[in-house]
């Protein structure tokens, strides 16, 4: 369609100039009219498109500069708040396992007041330690039963072999096509020169002879560049459950562990999962809303990487160094005889902790009994299952005792103040970055 309206535009175009030069030289003004009511569309289309696209070009620039009036407002506005405002509690976690030493100390007047704001005064503030994990000696005994993994060497070694001998056959077409590479380099270098020698005898020829010293001198092949050719690699095997059949059961009864040696486990308050779980596992006293703030916060970190935190929780050695002019509160665990004392479990009536151990406990021995590395030196009854992959471990633990030791905390400040309207406000510091904490 856009066709066909630009082939009669411009044969309309070309009538009318015919017609006003046909007219000016006859002096026949009603030909020079015709030719101008021809040509009048064009000259409409041509100038009002031009105002077209200025106009329209104007209007893009206005909305461009506005645009990035907005986003430069954005920026700096992200700016202030990352420089003066606050950040979220993930924030403050990932600094928690970035640092050596956190400093819990006072702010001054000043570093207050660009937090909390002008004309705001302060009617309290208490330092809480919050609880991050606890350490646990534990002494246990329990039985299994699982399906124990009987590994298939020879398919390992077989598709080991394959991948190896592909890399050494690679290595050799390698060493092969370097050889190769080495001879055409020479024979290209001996064609440039023969082609050199080709024009110069061609040139010096006479106008006559150039057809003779061209067939005399012709012949010469432009050498091949050859080509590596490898052969396709097929992957290493790497994981070992996959050339592993379980097909025999094994169990065990009245193993021991933590009586002979030390077996020590941590413990995070970041498996209690919801605030319900860690209300029942400690004692919240003082704040209790903004506590409970902290602890739904604290709980929805890491939900698909809980263990690589726990793990990298576990390995970080961090220490507080307290002000003597500050007073901690400590968020202790609701059985306060646990802390430094060995407790025996009733497995018949467990209380709230011996439910949080038991389930860290069967997590530990299912995972070191289905990857094989249950090791306790003189104990013969573990040498059966020792270096033995299994699956589809079942724990049942019939005796626990364990010790229960405060390790790791979070030091955060609670603030309660007047804003300038006289309203009373709640904050909650990081001593780390010294900045508000967003709940």
């Amino acid at each position: 369609m856009s066709f066909i309206k630009a082939t009669f535009k411009y044969l309309f175009l070309f009538m009318g100039i015919v017609a006003i030069g046909t007219g000016f030289t006859e002096t026949n003004y009603g030909l020079v009219g015709f030719g101008v009511v021809c040509i009048l569309p064009f000259l409409i289309g041509f100038f009002g498109g031009k105002k077209d696209k200025k106009t329209q070009s104007k209007k893009a620039s206005q909305d461009s500069t506005q645009d990035s009036k907005e986003e430069e407002s954005l920026k700096k506005s992200g700016f202030f708040s990352k420089a003066f405002g606050s950040h979220d509690l993930q924030k403050v976690i990932e600094s928690f396992l970035d640092t050596k030493e956190i400093i819990v100390k006072d702010l001054n007047e000043n570093e207050y007041v660009k937090l909390l704001g002008k004309n705001t005064s302060i009617t309290k503030k208490d330092t809480i330690l919050f609880p991050m994990s606890h350490e646990l000696n534990i002494k246990t005994t329990f039985n299994y039963s699982g399906m124990a993994g009987v590994f298939d060497l020879k398919r390992w070694n077989d598709e080991m072999g394959l991948h190896n001998n592909a890399l050494r056959r690679n290595r050799e077409l390698k060493d092969q096509h370097e050889k190769l590479m080495m001879e055409y380099e020479k024979a290209f270098q001996t064609y440039q020169l023969q082609e050199q020698t080709r024009r110069q005898t061609i040139g010096n020829a006479s106008p006559k002879g150039k057809t003779a010293a061209f067939l005399l001198t012709t012949g010469a092949r432009k050498p091949k560049k050859p080509t590596l050719r490898q052969v396709k690699v097929p992957l290493a095997p790497k994981n070992k459950d996959d050339y592993t059949n379980y097909t025999d059961k094994k169990t065990g009864e009245g193993l021991t562990m933590g009586y002979d040696q030390p077996l020590n486990l941590v413990y995070h308050s970041r498996s209690q999962d919801n605030f319900e779980n860690f209300n029942k596992s400690y004692s919240i006293k003082d704040h209790p809303d903004t506590i409970k703030s902290i602890v739904n916060s604290f709980m929805k970190l890491y939900p698909d990487q809980e263990d690589t935190y726990t793990k990298q929780l576990t390995k970080h050695e961090i220490n507080l160094n307290i002000d003597d002019k500050i007073e901690t509160k400590k968020i202790l665990v609701s059985e306060n005889d646990l802390i430094n004392n060995e407790k025996e479990t009733d497995l018949n009536n467990p209380s709230i902790w011996d439910n949080n151990i038991l389930i860290g406990l069967k997590k530990l021995l299912t995972s070191q009994i289905s990857e094989g590395k249950i090791n306790i030196k003189g104990a013969n009854r573990y040498r059966d299952i020792k270096d033995i992959r299994m699956k589809d471990v079942v724990i049942d633990v019939t005796k626990l005792s364990y010790q229960l030791n405060d390790r790791k905390f979070l030091p955060l400040q609670i603030i309660e103040f007047n804003d300038k309207k006289g309203n009373k406000k709640i904050e909650v510091l990081d001593f780390i970055s010294k900045k508000l904490v967003k709940l």
